[in-house]
């Protein structure tokens, strides 16, 4: 008799390929069936440059092989990296004012993208205006359609979709 997990169907522990190697398996194999072109964000990427600035070259590796991703970037470029983010982590604290006067958290780096708004920005957030905007001035007399259903054959919905089908042009509020 077999046991009770023999007969559990068998997880897939792995996980699917990432956005970069799915696109690179495409590209060798042309007869694999093409996936639409994703053009968002590519998280395993951020994570794995968190990592590499964060703790180096070994941690980039492991991050992609966790997400089997390739490797997005070159081994100059990675060497470029650690040095300059090492030099920078360095430069900051043993700099001058590497006390503890900050706002934000000690734990979050300022090397990497902890958070989608950066917590230290050389940029000012730009000066929204808030409120309703004001209603642009209207010139001459508006125009408005009532259409009754008297004849039950033509839906309201269906009328609405012919004459949207037939404008050409909409006109702005200024033109005339």
């Amino acid at each position: 008799m077999q046991s009770s997990e023999s007969l559990r169907p068998a997880q897939s522990a792995r996980k699917p390929l990432g956005k970069l190697s799915s696109r690179l398996e495409e590209v060798k194999n042309p007869w694999r069936q093409v996936s639409s072109l994703e053009l968002s964000h590519n998280e395993a990427a951020r994570l794995a440059t968190d990592a590499l600035l964060e703790q180096g070259e070994h941690e980039y590796r492991r991050v992609l092989k966790e997400e089997r991703e390739v490797s997005f970037l070159s081994q100059q470029e990675v060497q470029y990296i650690t040095q300059y983010s090492a030099a920078a982590a360095s430069k900051t604290s043993c700099g001058p004012d590497s006390s503890n006067d900050r706002d934000f958290e000690e734990d979050v780096s300022e090397l990497t993208s902890g958070t989608y708004f950066p917590m230290m920005s050389d940029e000012e957030p730009p000066m929204l205006e808030l409120g309703w905007p004001e209603n642009p001035n209207r010139f001459g007399p508006s125009e408005t359609q009532i259409y009754f259903q008297r004849d039950k054959s033509h839906n309201v919905k269906d009328l609405i979709r012919s004459l949207i089908n037939q404008a050409k042009k909409v006109r702005g509020s200024g033109s005339k």
